[in-house]
């Protein structure tokens, strides 16, 4: 975004900001959130992706439905798209001849991203980021190029997980259609939904029939099978590992590349090899069933792992995280050029500054992507002098943020010979963020991912203790059992930096240092030992806040919510919320 579109957009917020009365609050809110995001208001740039999910349950759900629904608004400027849960359009039905060319010149068609870290506030993206149903009109849009458009999208759920799949989103010319639009988007993605349903069960049938027959086939052998809707697995199994392993493997098999029958080995967090091979049957449309070889409980490093606690500051004895703190201890030591990849919070930053403290014993110097295009010259110059001294590691933090003329200058510096010693070189990123053919990337001689702390379940308490001693150095720490699991049913979608911030504001909440307990906890901790399905924590989330803004008054907060204060109640218990901690 350039300094002048930056301008522009913080002067329009302000303006909406002050006109509450008339502009929604979650549109505000969406707003910000675009801002956040470096969206350029005055030129729509949506991403294209190739290759995008086709044959997928929410494409056989939704066809039928989406053709019946064109067939009846025929003649009538409409456009009907159905999307992926990233914001991807799947496929675009159009009523009107005269809408392909209004379509089609912003992009708004199969294979583009409409989420809002692409274009900002939208019907798309603002549905997929609010998790509700949203009608975004003419001016509501964050880019110009939108606002000629009314877009009422509605999510659409899983019928048994409760996750977001995807949108349904009916575009029509601003302020054409009224609440007809919304009426007809949420009529849609009801009924994709209940197909949904139908497809799901026969297909988990289908599944459990294989699984049984594949089990009887090869009773001495551990054996899984899942699709996205469900998991089974036999009792050898889950007798030969442990919980964590299996959460492990369970993620392996789903990213991992199986389709082609070939056996696959991988490391688990016990350190055990395993063989994995996928059974072909002819039948893989209703999931997937794999056979799993215990290789060997202590084979299958290529290189010896170290403990990372023989790195002052790093806490961990997953696999996973061990081996890539090993690559990068590696390439630090031969000065190679290095990327540490990454989710957002998983700790990249702070792994070469553990390195660098522990090989040269000062900190590295950290360089962020600027915000304004007339910071970069005074980037790079102060980036020239740091390099300029062998002593210290130059951290490029988030370059998947750098502008393209940085990324240009940065590899253009890198590439040439220095006229004296060069200090090291890392840079970190979000493998999600970055094109296969990053050029600044591709310079990088050793590559490292860290593994996200849902992956990581072996080491939560660890590092759960290890944060609360920096925010409470006093005391035992010891976690209840009911402080232990609260945590652990967490699914950490921030990584480290979240379990950082619950344990900061578990220390000024704990009563006791010696004995943590679950009301010690922040209140989005604070709930009983189920699993919630997604519109259940979103219902919890907004009680919470509730109360929070009530000062854990609770005849107020029911006033607030809309609800008896009997239900209220009611909700109270089944969360675990108690309103006197707040």
């Amino acid at each position: 975004m350039t300094d002048a579109t930056l301008e522009l957009a913080r002067a329009t917020l302000r303006d909406v900001r002050g006109s509450a009365g008339t502009v929604r609050p979650f549109v505000v809110a969406s707003w910000q959130r675009s801002m956040e995001h470096r969206i350029d208001m005055q030129h729509l740039t949506p991403r294209y992706v190739d290759g995008a999910e086709l044959e997928s349950p929410l494409m056989s759900a939704a066809m039928p439905i989406i053709d019946a629904l064109h067939e009846q608004l025929s003649n009538e400027p409409v456009g009907l798209m159905l999307t992926d849960h990233n914001g991807v359009i799947l496929t675009r039905r159009l009523t009107h001849p005269g809408m392909a060319t209004r379509l089609n010149r912003v992009k708004l068609a199969p294979g583009h991203v409409f989420s809002e870290a692409s274009v900002g506030t939208n019907g798309i993206g603002t549905a997929l980021a609010s998790q509700r149903a949203v009608c975004i009109d003419g001016s509501e849009h964050f880019v110009e190029d939108l606002r000629p458009f009314q877009c009422a999208a509605v999510p659409v759920v899983h019928p048994t997980r409760r996750t977001v799949l995807g949108t349904f989103n009916l575009t029509t010319l601003a302020s054409t259609s009224g609440p007809m639009a919304m009426a007809l988007a949420s009529s849609a993605a009801q009924q994709i939904q209940a197909e949904l349903a139908r497809i799901s069960s026969h297909r988990e049938f289908r599944l459990f029939g294989r699984y049984l027959e594949v089990c009887r086939r090869l009773r001495h052998l551990p054996v899984l099978a899942f699709n996205s809707e469900c998991l089974m697995m036999n009792d050898r199994l889950r007798a030969v590992l442990t919980s964590v392993d299996q959460g492990a493997l369970l993620a392996f098999v789903r990213e991992g590349d199986l389709r082609s029958g070939a056996a696959r080995k991988t490391t688990l967090p016990s350190g055990q090899l395993v063989e994995i091979s996928m059974v072909q049957d002819g039948q893989n449309d209703s999931g997937h069933v794999v056979a799993v070889r215990v290789v060997s409980a202590s084979r299958g490093r290529t290189s010896p792992v170290p403990a990372t606690a023989t790195i002052p500051g790093l806490v961990g004895g997953d696999a996973a995280w061990l081996r890539a703190v090993a690559e990068a201890e590696a390439a630090y030591l031969r000065r190679d050029l290095l990327a540490v990849l990454g989710e957002p919070g998983t700790g990249k930053s702070h792994l070469l500054a553990a390195l660098h403290r522990r090989h040269a014993g000062i900190n590295p110097v950290v360089f962020s992507p600027p915000e304004l295009s007339r910071d970069e010259d005074a980037w790079l110059t102060s980036f020239d002098g740091a390099s300029s001294d062998p002593r210290n590691l130059v951290v490029i933090r988030r370059s998947h943020w750098l502008s393209p003329r940085l990324r240009t200058a940065l590899v253009d510096r890198l590439l040439a010979p220095p006229p004296g010693d060069r200090s090291r070189v890392a840079i970190t990123a979000d493998p999600e963020a970055v094109p296969p053919e990053d050029e600044l990337l591709g310079l990088c001689r050793t590559r490292c991912e860290l593994p996200p702390l849902r992956y990581r379940q072996g080491d939560l308490l660890a590092l759960a203790g290890h944060l609360l001693r920096q925010h409470l150095p006093r005391g035992e720490h010891v976690l209840t059992s009911s402080a232990q699991t609260a945590l652990a049913r967490m699914t950490w979608p921030k990584n480290v930096r979240q379990l950082e911030e619950t344990m900061r504001a578990t220390a000024r909440r704990a009563s006791n240092p010696d004995r943590i307990d679950v009301t010690d906890l922040p209140p989005d901790s604070l709930v009983t030992g189920l699993v919630l399905r997604q519109l259940e924590t979103i219902e919890r989330d907004a009680i919470l806040r509730g109360l929070q803004d009530r000062s854990g008054n609770v005849s107020r907060t029911a006033r607030d919510l809309g609800i008896a204060r009997s239900t209220l109640y009611r909700k109270l218990r089944r969360y675990g919320i108690d309103p006197l901690s707040l």
